[in-house]
């Protein structure tokens, strides 16, 4: 069976990047943090865009944060750029 909103996925362990160009719907995420508890920013616009979604990650070697976002998800009408700490990987999954 297939999948009707085409469900992708965006993979990073970069502090700052953009990893989808929208319009598209933020669905989900897990991300593995360090020993350092950290915040996860994504933002519609680049990195002085609107601040559509902020996590906080708790301090504990191989954390693992898992988020499944609600309904359609959020919209992401430009771009969605993130901005975590260092050490952080973070898989997105998004959609239309």
């Amino acid at each position: 069976m297939s999948d009707p909103v085409g469900v992708k996925s965006a993979h990073t362990s970069t502090t700052t990047t953009t990893l989808f160009t929208g319009p598209f719907y933020l669905k989900g995420l897990t991300c593995l943090g360090t020993a350092t508890a950290g915040t996860l920013a994504f933002r519609d616009g680049g990195s002085g865009g609107t601040l559509l979604l902020e996590i906080d990650v708790p301090g504990n070697a191989n954390n693992i944060q898992e988020t499944m976002i609600p309904d359609a998800g959020i919209l992401f009408e430009t771009n969605c750029y993130l901005t975590q700490p260092t050490g952080y990987n973070t898989t997105i999954f998004y959609g239309k």
